[in-house]
């Protein structure tokens, strides 16, 4: 059965860069692979996405779950509509109103990105509101314990978890292997992105790295993703494969994983 694609990225902690992966996600499906997708910054009390693309207007999230229409909170970046949340202050906010409002509007879309709050009560909606999720960690065992709360709510109501994916990689001597993760977490990986300088640039003149520095080995691993959900087979390299061993080999473990991921999201 082919499964959804209101897609999540959660974790329970923040810093892990579920904003990063959301936006650079939705950036290399509608500029490499021509995909109609909508972002989400479903994060209100500490918005992200408006400030990592310069979006910091008036209006946003907010504003549409208070009655607003949908297309005034929409606004065109890189070639994905982005629904920021707004900056401003509220008192009260339904966000459970979220799942109704994407029911209406998915269909003119290939994806929708969530990008999730860590904090638990605003990430219920989130959840909610979703057709498939991935947990975001960082490989350290504090933030990978952490992180799987958010699997579990998402159990809880019922939405598939296909994968971890694993961020800001430092120092693999140091870290959690991708096998110590899946066994702690009962999830397969589905990509591991290293912490890179150029995503300091890209903050710093507020541009996606799939636009900025598109032949990064962060932005390789976005694409990689990204062909498992549009259903595009990953070209193996059959020198590394060969040639390197230890570490290197869990690549071939992500590619399996991605396969899998392929089909499901593409029967």
């Amino acid at each position: 059965m082919k499964i959804g694609k209101i897609i999540s990225f959660v974790s329970v902690k923040g810093g892990v860069g579920k904003t990063t992966i959301s936006l650079e996600t939705a950036v290399c499906l509608a500029n490499e692979f021509n995909k109609r997708v909508l972002l989400i910054d479903g994060n209100i009390s500490a918005p992200n996405v408006g400030l990592y693309l310069d979006l910091t207007h008036k209006t946003g999230l907010q504003d549409v779950l208070e009655g607003m229409s949908f297309q005034n909170a929409v606004y065109e970046s890189y070639g994905v509509d982005v629904i920021p949340a707004a900056l401003n202050n509220y008192d009260k906010q339904d966000i459970l109103k979220l799942k109704r409002i994407i029911e209406k509007i998915k269909n003119r879309y290939d994806f929708i990105i969530l990008d999730s709050s860590p904090h638990y009560s605003e990430m219920v909606p989130i959840v909610a509101a979703s057709e498939i999720i991935f947990v975001v960690t960082t490989p350290d065992k504090v933030t990978l314990d952490t992180s799987l709360k958010a699997a579990k709510l998402a159990k809880k109501n019922g939405t598939p978890i296909e994968g971890i994916i694993i961020n800001r990689i430092k120092d693999p001597l140091f870290e959690m292997s991708c096998e110590e993760i899946e066994w702690t977490s009962g999830l397969p990986v589905l990509g591991k992105i290293k912490e890179e300088k150029k995503m300091i640039q890209c903050l710093f003149y507020k541009k996606p790295l799939m636009i900025q520095n598109p032949k990064s080995k962060s932005a390789e691993e976005i694409r990689k993703l990204c062909q498992a959900f549009v259903g595009e087979t990953e070209k193996r390299n059959w020198f590394v494969e060969k040639f390197l061993k230890n570490s290197e080999n869990n690549m071939r473990r992500e590619q399996v994983n991605r396969e899998i991921l392929r089909k499901k999201m593409n029967y």
